[in-house]
């Protein structure tokens, strides 16, 4: 294991973080919309209602912004993993080595 990789690492984790919280950003835009409407049974008797609606309100700009941060970090992530692999395969250090690695990491 060379400095690069443990400076990848850093970085990637960082990535991680940055991007998860500008999908937190993105997601918390959605508003939650509400509205009562009046209409009628419609079995006999017609006779008046009234109708609750709820859903969420989401521009198209922040919907494609949040799928395209999403498809962003999946891609990070599966590249910088493709990359432990061949490394593994190169160097022949095992995984369990990466998940000590990752658990000191993630126990900070």
């Amino acid at each position: 294991m060379n400095k690069q990789i443990l400076e990848d690492y850093i970085d990637v984790c960082e990535f991680i973080r940055e991007s998860e919280a500008r999908i937190r950003r993105l997601e918390s835009k959605k508003r939650v919309v509400m509205d009562k409407v009046h209409g009628s049974n419609p079995d006999f008797p017609y006779e008046e209602r009234s109708f609750s609606l709820v859903g969420t309100e989401e521009t198209p700009k922040d919907a494609y912004e949040l799928s395209m941060e999403k498809k962003l970090l999946e891609e990070v992530v599966r590249v910088w993993i493709g990359h432990l692999i061949q490394l593994q395969q190169r160097t022949g250090l095992g995984w369990s080595m990466w998940c000590w690695i990752l658990w000191e990491k993630s126990t900070f």
